[in-house]
């Protein structure tokens, strides 16, 4: 397999990822604002995920690839990522009998995702069309790039671009397992144990939800922003090989949180530790791209 055909299935599988978690995100806020039936909210996530997938090859990225075969790929990564809701489930039931939990299961959907869509593409034939190619060049040549422009480091660029945004933001979201999290999958089979249970359980679960969504709303949804920032700034200081950068951006990150973590308990560790996260990420990946020059 050429670097190219390798630099293509990296491409399509970040925006496999992209749709998956972009989409896992705008419907979640729709459930914050709106609060509608998740139940519902859940089949239009996984439909709308769907049909975006299966507009990749032909409007996204314009590639050659048999039709059949890509709706194969489209239905398998849809089915792996509703398997979400059997960790959910699982969640559920150990978090009732041990009194404990962990959003660290959701980590295996995102791996099963990848290493299915690695096997997937790599035995599908993928080519690049004529406008990728184009495109490649352009950049280059935009901003004077001193780099082959039959180089695919632009193609993986973008990937890396595209991993380390919404999506490393939901992995850091599971690293950290915060108690107050509640997945939108969890509350798909939360909503369904309601009917089964009393009147009384279901109005506790949902002044549990309600306490959640504050916490989520206030702790979570301005760091999405920043984190990917964060990550995207992380990645270029790795690039022009300037790491004592990176120390100066934490640093102006504390001084602008140091109002946030006065007086606070847990917030502090918890936005250390997710800063750590998101620099690691994004430290690996232009490690990566680093060697791939």
């Amino acid at each position: 397999m050429s670097e190219t055909e390798i630099s293509m299935i990296w491409l399509v599988i970040a925006i496999i990822f992209a749709i998956e978690y972009v989409l896992k995100q705008f419907f979640e806020d729709i459930w914050l604002y709106q609060r509608r039936n998740p139940i519902q909210i859940y089949i239009a996530y996984r439909i709308v995920n769907l049909i975006l997938l299966l507009l990749i090859p032909i409007y996204i990225l314009e590639i050659e690839i048999e039709w059949y075969s890509w709706l194969f790929i489209s239905l398998v990564c849809v089915f792996i990522g509703s398997c979400e809701l059997l960790v959910s489930t699982w969640q559920i039931i150990t978090s009732g009998k041990f009194g404990k939990t962990s959003n660290l299961a959701f980590l295996v959907i995102p791996i099963v995702l990848y290493v299915a869509s690695v096997h997937l593409l790599g035995n599908t034939k993928i080519l690049y069309h004529e406008s990728i190619l184009a495109f490649n060049e352009y950049f280059l040549g935009i901003f004077m790039l001193n780099i082959d422009s039959s180089s695919n480091i632009i193609t993986l660029l973008i990937s890396v671009l595209i991993f380390t945004s919404v999506p490393a933001n939901y992995i850091i979201r599971w690293l950290l397992s915060l108690k107050d999290d509640v997945m939108l999958s969890t509350r798909v089979i939360l909503h369904i144990k309601e009917k089964e249970n009393s009147k009384s359980a279901a109005i506790e679960t949902a002044a549990s939800l309600e306490h959640s969504d504050s916490v989520i709303k206030d702790n979570i949804r301005a760091g999405r922003v920043i984190g990917v920032l964060e990550r995207w700034l992380v990645l270029v200081f790795v690039l022009m090989d300037q790491f004592t950068a990176i120390g100066f951006l934490l640093a102006a990150k504390s001084v602008a949180r140091f109002r946030e973590v006065k007086g606070e308990t847990s917030f502090p560790e918890v936005s250390f530790i997710g800063t750590l996260y998101s620099i690691m990420i994004a430290i690996l990946f232009g490690l990566l791209l680093t060697n791939y020059k």
